[in-house]
């Protein structure tokens, strides 16, 4: 068995798949920037969560899926933000949360392997990067622990060539001390497998420390899915002077097919959730949450019109929420090309005018000091013609 190999089994045995945590974390810009990317799996209708309610075609386009506009609130311009979100909005009121509207990929497709593989690899076609731009942009001198995916294993988003860490703040149950007395007594004559070990353990316990009284709560309410049990542990791990600096979070089950609803129903529901565990990230920053940018963003959008299931189905544009004390919130940011139907992409989707990548390239240079070469060159290769969105972070 190689030895890659005993160290992810090591891992799976700790809950926590990394060789060290940092005694002091690596910056990768003159501030202690906090970087935290939340991936929506399934396709977030970026139509109902930011509305274009001024948009004069808006209501006959959504048609029954339409939201009343006096239960919307209102944002930038012609857009409002969705009731079920509606506990953000003192964070966009203080100027902390942005949007950036009709955003999606370079190379359009409704299958979700595909759009999932090209948002977290930051390629311009399907599978022609086998590693994650998030990876890809952090610095190869960057200690283990810099940055932690939260996941029992490392999504694509975060897998490469530097050092990530997978943690499970959920897992409870600990090996036997048994085992781990037999791992080190395996492990003496080994190094490298010794130091693993014990810097698991250390994570390990790490992890407990910011849990804390989070832990008695997890399972209580509507804090019903991994990610929003999980937050704000990630914020206590992140606001700690010797913790990771970007993380990476994904939230499933945007696919709505059927049932969708508007101001009340399924997706009303999942906007709540995801407010609530946003709002339970920034109490878990405290002070650091002034250094942070936090990404939303789904792999695409849906349809305009509602489906004869009363849902919507894969799209192509959406939006991207960005939200933090770092972040020049207060604003939304859209080329928009409109609802009325010659202006839909195919007759049926808000065509993108805004390549997703030119969002992620501003906040990694604006906020964690990234070059525009390396951003062109190395995180997101043969995207020269992408320029990165500045304006985005203060």
């Amino acid at each position: 068995m190689k030895r890659r190999h005993l160290l992810g089994g090591l891992g799976a045995i700790l809950g926590v798949s990394a060789l060290t945590w940092p005694d002091k974390a690596a910056r990768a810009g003159s501030k202690d920037s906090r970087f935290v990317f939340v991936t929506l799996r399934g396709g977030m209708d970026g139509l109902a969560a930011v509305p274009a309610v001024g948009d004069p075609a808006y209501v006959s386009a959504r048609g029954a899926i339409a939201l009343p506009v006096d239960k919307t609130l209102p944002l930038d311009g012609i857009f409002a933000l969705h009731p079920g979100l509606a506990a953000l909005y003192p964070m966009y009121q203080q100027g902390e949360m942005a949007c950036v509207h009709a955003t999606g990929l370079s190379f359009q497709t409704r299958s979700h392997f595909d759009a999932q593989d090209l948002l977290e690899s930051g390629g311009g076609t399907p599978q022609s990067q086998h590693s994650g731009w998030l990876n890809r942009s952090l610095s190869k001198d960057c200690a283990p622990g810099y940055a932690v995916a939260i996941s029992r294993t490392v999504p694509l988003l975060a897998r490469g060539d530097n050092p990530v860490t997978a943690v499970d703040p959920l897992r409870r149950k600990d090996a036997r001390p048994s085992i781990l007395t037999r791992l080190d007594a395996l492990y003496q004559q080994d190094s490298v497998l010794a130091t693993a070990l014990m810097d698991g353990l250390a994570s390990r316990d790490k992890v407990r420390t910011a849990q804390g009284d989070v832990a008695q709560t997890m399972m209580k309410g509507d804090r019903n899915s991994r990610f929003s049990q999980s937050i704000e542990v990630v914020g206590r791990m992140m606001a700690d002077p010797a913790g990771p600096r970007v993380a990476a979070l994904e939230s499933t089950g945007w696919d709505t097919h059927a049932a969708q609803g508007t101001v009340s129903g399924n997706l009303a529901n999942r906007f709540k959730r995801l407010a609530g565990a946003l709002i339970d990230l920034k109490r878990g920053l405290g002070p650091a949450w002034k250094e942070t940018v936090v990404v939303v963003a789904s792999e695409f959008g849906r349809t305009v019109h509602a489906n004869g299931t009363k849902g919507t189905d894969h799209g192509t544009a959406g939006v991207v929420l960005l939200l933090g004390g770092a972040v020049a919130g207060g604003q939304v940011r859209a080329d928009w090309p409109g609802l009325a139907k010659p202006k839909l992409f195919q007759g049926r989707d808000l065509r993108t005018t805004t390549d997703i990548r030119s969002i992620f390239k501003g906040v990694l240079h604006d906020h964690m000091g990234l070059t525009r070469s390396d951003l062109d060159r190395l995180v997101f290769p043969g995207s020269r013609e992408v320029s990165a969105m500045h304006g985005l972070v203060v």
